[in-house]
């Protein structure tokens, strides 16, 4: 355990039916090395037994706070936990999910020693059961490093950078959350978030040890598949683009602008079969039109220069690329 100064930290943990996995996620919270805890759970009107059971763990340590409220998905949970944490430090748990015994004591050092305002650590992908999946890919990225803020941006800028997203392998300092929260009613939810959060940041240290357990698991969000909601990475890759364009920070808004003329590419087979997501793809490449002028959209190192300019033409006028395939007959890309 720390000795000396021991900084509150506030951990929110949003619950909606999760009545199996809810007892683990909590103990594992509660058993930390680390005891200077405030542990929000908040009962996002879960209609099973969990709500009962966050009254019960109240009863039995009093570093727990209790939130009933109606139903509004992750981020409004996530936001009412926000709303009332008096944490020097913040950190969030999805109640599906388990922590390391001494998960806040490594994150809470690492911060102190280097001033930092986020500490990241590795996390392991683990079944329904709580055991590590067989075969599946340790995240180990993070060494054991600290970064100023432009060294960090430069790092999620390498291919494996979609790790670093997540908002629960972490630890925050509470001004990071100042002025921000999760937008209500999204899927993608941490994308929104992640480039103010990194913005709001000025020290990022990441530690090797894999101290959370993220539980795979039938029925949750990540477990359903492609759907008209899973197009909401594309207005949180706008809001980035622009973001990154407005601070300056060039190579991540060119990577904003190669990762959505990918999802485009995707996105345009699953739209000629379902008029939903038509529709959003629709409102998607309407708000995107900024991608024609991007040398980095649709960069595709197999691609001619004649077909990097085809397909800016067949996403933005589609009846004039179908008009110059019928003239070539023949692909152009």
């Amino acid at each position: 355990m720390l000795h000396g100064q021991m900084p509150l930290i506030s951990v929110i943990v949003p619950i909606y039916k999760v009545e199996q996995y809810l007892k683990q996620c909590v103990e594992s919270i509660l058993s930390q090395t680390y005891t200077n805890l405030e542990v929000i759970l908040v009962d996002d009107g879960s209609p099973d037994g969990c709500p009962d059971m966050c009254d019960e763990f109240a009863k039995e340590d009093a570093r727990i706070v209790v939130i009933h409220k109606e139903n509004g998905g992750l981020s409004d949970a996530r936001n009412a936990g926000l709303d009332i944490a008096s944490g020097e430090y913040i950190g969030f748990v999805d109640s599906d999910d388990f922590v390391a015994g001494n998960m806040y004591e490594i994150l809470v050092r690492a911060a102190q020693k280097n001033d930092a305002d986020i500490v990241l650590c590795n996390y392991l992908q683990v079944d329904e059961r709580g055991e590590q999946v067989s075969g599946a890919k340790v995240q180990l990225y993070a060494k054991n490093k600290t970064y100023e803020k432009i060294e960090f941006i430069n790092e999620i800028l390498q291919p494996y950078g979609g790790y670093y997203v997540v908002a629960w392998n972490k630890l925050y300092r509470r001004s990071v959350f100042e002025n921000l929260r999760f937008p209500l009613g999204k899927q993608h939810e941490d994308e929104y978030v992640f480039h103010y959060v990194v913005d709001n940041s000025r020290v990022i240290v990441s530690v090797e040890d894999s101290l959370y357990y993220y539980r795979q698991r039938k029925g949750s969000i990540m477990d359903r598949g492609f759907s008209v909601k899973s197009m909401d990475y594309g207005e949180a890759l706008i809001d980035r683009y622009f973001f990154a364009k407005r601070k300056k920070y060039f190579k991540w808004k060119d990577m904003c602008a190669y990762r959505l003329s990918c999802e485009f590419d995707k996105w345009k087979g699953d739209s000629s079969s379902d008029s939903t997501i038509r529709r959003k793809y629709e409102e998607l490449r309407k708000k995107s039109k900024f991608l024609i002028c991007e040398p980095a959209a649709w960069n595709y190192p197999e691609m001619t220069t004649k077909g990097k300019i085809f397909v800016r033409v067949e996403h933005f006028m589609p009846k004039v690329a179908q008009l110059l395939r019928k003239i070539t007959h023949k692909e152009i890309v």
